[in-house]
């Protein structure tokens, strides 16, 4: 089941600018991200495959397909579920799509507390190996981006709905931290998405800071808002 952070992230970078800022920031050797169509993954059976937060599709004529997974925690298997689900996209792809395969890539995002230590790739659990034996053993890499570690150059290039969402994320359970003082700091992105898209473009915001805040109480929310 996909959590509040899980939420936020997928409504905000279903967005094709922000998607396509996480695109440039994470895999900068892409290149441009033109053409991007979000990838419908609902026909896979249920149970069999651990839904990626979201799936984008970069151009037409030579397909290369992003599977995003955003972590709020550090998973100790992430490089066994990537494994798993990169298997399970590829054989549905196969029985539904025409040749050839699109190239998959997978992308963690995470604001995990603690640092990622955990293996980026299944061939890392596996012990020494001959040469000629290594080249043969599976690999499934990840790509991983860490959004407590991005530079404020790149935060600044982001769009305003992405840099909210980013403050947000990357300051969850940082001690001394007030959330609502973090997103009230983004007036000016704040007051541009209103402009842009209304208030609603705002719900999502304030649906994740009234989970991830229960204490506060309503007065003191309305007194602020």
């Amino acid at each position: 089941m996909p959590n509040h952070h899980d939420i936020l992230f997928r409504s905000t970078f279903a967005e094709p600018d922000a998607a396509a800022w996480l695109l440039a920031t994470a895999l900068p050797d892409l290149g441009p991200a033109r053409d991007l169509t979000l990838v419908d993954t609902s026909g896979i059976a249920a149970g069999h495959l651990r839904q990626p937060d979201l799936i984008w599709q970069v151009g037409d004529t030579v397909r290369v397909r992003t599977a995003w997974q955003h972590q709020s925690t550090v998973d100790p298997a992430m490089d066994l579920r990537v494994l798993h689900d990169t298997a399970i996209l590829l054989q549905h792809w196969e029985r539904t799509e025409a040749p050839p395969l699109p190239a998959l890539v997978t992308v963690v995002v995470t604001h995990a507390p603690r640092a990622w230590t955990t293996p980026r790739d299944v061939r890392e659990r596996m012990g020494p190996l001959p040469p000629d034996l290594a080249r043969d053993v599976v690999r499934c890499p990840y790509a991983l981006l860490d959004l407590r570690a991005l530079t404020d150059a790149q935060r600044a290039s982001a769009p305003p709905i992405a840099r909210v969402a980013l403050a947000l994320l990357a300051a969850w359970r940082v001690v001394g931290v007030d959330l609502w003082d973090v997103f009230f700091a983004h007036a000016p992105e704040l007051a541009a998405l209103i402009r842009a898209r209304g208030t609603a473009s705002l719900l999502g915001f304030l649906r994740y800071l009234l989970i991830t805040t229960p204490t506060r109480s309503k007065e003191d929310i309305v007194a602020r808002l």
